[in-house]
């Protein structure tokens, strides 16, 4: 569906893997395979990752919108593969991704970037295959149909 790289990416596995490899060839004072590294990983590198991508994401928000106000397109959702739309707030990556992806605790994300518009794919257990959502920030009209909650 989006052929393009993507501006930014978490996937755990990949970090994980990275992480393990680091520590294999820069930080192995213990001599220890990679499988021991693997196997004795303190995954809290996770949440200062997981951290470090929402900060990331601010700075791509405020490239592209001022207003804070958003709507969605989802595509392929869940198991039933079900679409829907949505119109809200977002300070920043965290609120953003609050207000579209399912509450899981384990997925993949994929975000391309256009002028005007994130394309977000997101992985899990319910869409291993991945769901999309396209986000554009609200037009003038649409902020004041907002604002009067007339949306």
């Amino acid at each position: 569906m989006v052929t393009e790289k993507p501006v930014l990416t978490y996937d755990e596995t990949d970090l994980i893997e990275e992480e393990v490899n680091y520590i294999f060839e820069e930080n192995n004072e213990e001599n220890e395979t990679k499988d021991e590294i693997y196997n004795n990983l303190d995954y809290d590198f996770l949440n200062y990752r997981w951290e470090e991508f929402k900060e990331d994401l601010n700075e791509i928000l405020k490239d592209i919108n001022k207003n804070n106000l958003w709507k969605a397109k989802g595509v392929n959702m869940g198991w039933r593969n079900l679409e829907g739309f949505k119109t809200f707030r977002a300070e920043n990556g965290d609120e953003l991704l609050k207000n579209i992806l399912p509450n899981t605790s384990e997925f993949t994300l994929y975000i391309w970037k256009t002028k005007t518009q994130l394309k977000i794919k997101c992985s899990h257990h319910d869409s291993p295959t991945g769901e999309f959502y396209f986000i554009k920030p609200l037009n003038k009209q649409e902020v004041k149909d907002f604002e009067n909650e007339e949306y």
